[in-house]
């Protein structure tokens, strides 16, 4: 659980294209300075972002906005591999580019900026243009210079992004079949609860009691829902809160000690340097990078 950094190319793009995992992999809560688009082209399980769990199938696009705190916990076996590409970009470089499309430059800036947004789109039947795209970027890059495979790779984004505006649009037009695939689960409700409360000493009765479930089912529903728990996610939110203070504010390690609803300086630094790899102070000290 950490803010994960992505060192972008001179391009401010990152492309990673059709990676297979056939071991499973816990996954992490994390988040990121840029943007990333993960498109799932085969596998299951399920993505946690913005306090919403999503089901994961083939053609998901699943989108995360800048220091937005998810995890993706892919149910793999041997006969189920899991397939993904992703792609991080900076969004202000984004929007310069797509300063010729004024209609998809309008779409993709509100859908980037808008907090707690719509973070899932079908393209199930888009795929066979995707990898079309995607074969061209996969071609011999010997046969390219550096800055017409850097062109190839914008022109794909864009066309993918075009996809996403067009699935939005048939969600709408109610054509599409289903843009967002989600029923809301009982680890909704416990991350909603979190996030109202995680500046707050943690106590499972409270919540279990406030939730209405006991205790024992609490966290075993939100285990199987997630594949994480709940004092795993709680303590990413914290981090990633106490991350926002060190480069936002100049308060001391002690008071967003207490921010985050901990009690305890020592243990707050211990346990924010084994999960971000570097003390508070080294943390703000580098601006957060």
């Amino acid at each position: 659980m950490r803010l994960s950094p992505v060192m972008l190319h001179s391009s401010d793009m990152q492309w990673t294209i059709k990676r297979i995992t056939e071991q499973p992999f816990a996954g992490y809560y994390h988040w990121h300075s840029c943007c990333e688009l993960l498109l799932v082209h085969q596998g299951q399980g399920s993505v946690i972002v913005n306090h919403k769990r999503y089901e994961m199938e083939q053609g998901m696009l699943f989108l995360f906005r800048p220091f937005e705190l998810h995890r993706v916990h892919a149910q793999i076996t041997p006969e189920h591999p899991y397939v993904r590409s992703i792609i991080y970009v900076d969004p202000n470089r984004l929007e310069q580019k797509l300063r010729d499309f004024p209609l998809l430059r309008r779409f993709v800036t509100k859908l980037f900026q808008t907090q707690n947004g719509q973070s899932s789109f079908s393209l199930s039947a888009y795929l066979p243009m995707i990898d079309s795209l995607f074969a061209m970027l996969l071609g011999n890059p010997a046969s390219f210079s550096t800055l017409q495979h850097e062109e190839d790779a914008w022109l794909c984004l864009v066309q993918l992004l075009r996809m996403v505006q067009a699935a939005d649009q048939d969600h709408e037009g109610g054509t599409s079949d289903r843009s967002i695939k989600r029923i809301k689960k009982d680890s909704e409700r416990i991350m909603k609860w979190m996030e109202e409360h995680y500046q707050e000493p943690f106590d499972l009765g409270v919540l279990a009691k406030e939730i209405h479930l006991s205790k024992s089912h609490l966290s075993r529903v939100f285990k199987q829902e997630t594949g994480s728990s709940i004092s795993s996610y709680l303590l990413a939110r914290r981090l990633k809160e106490a991350c926002r203070l060190l480069e936002a504010s100049e308060c001391s390690v002690e008071e967003i000690t207490r921010r985050v609803g901990l009690t305890n300086a020592s243990y707050f630094i211990q346990t924010f340097k084994k999960h971000i790899g570097v003390t508070p102070f080294q943390y703000r000290k580098k601006g957060g990078r």
